[in-house]
């Protein structure tokens, strides 16, 4: 019987580390949250106005392929056999 009740008393210690590490994960530095969106708010409009009209689009037209990828993945949708494929 000893044997049993240290395996389970190693179980619980166990499973009371990961419970305490997934909880550490979990938790954010408030400040560096908001630092992190400040700069994504300005980044975005700040490498678009930089780029070309050539180079906007061609970044769009990647973004909405992903996009559908991931549609079509999530469906399991062979995209070689559909209707109209871009370029």
């Amino acid at each position: 019987m000893s044997g049993h009740v240290e395996v389970k008393q190693i179980a619980l210690a166990f499973s009371r580390a990961v419970t305490y590490i997934f909880v550490m994960a979990k938790r954010k530095n408030q400040a560096a949250v908001e630092l992190g969106r400040k700069g994504g708010k300005k980044g975005g409009p700040a490498r678009a106005a930089s780029l070309t009209k050539e180079e906007l689009s061609e970044s769009g037209r990647k973004a909405v392929m992903a996009r559908w990828a991931k549609y079509y993945e999530s469906k399991g949708i062979d995209k070689s056999k559909t209707k109209s494929q871009s370029q």
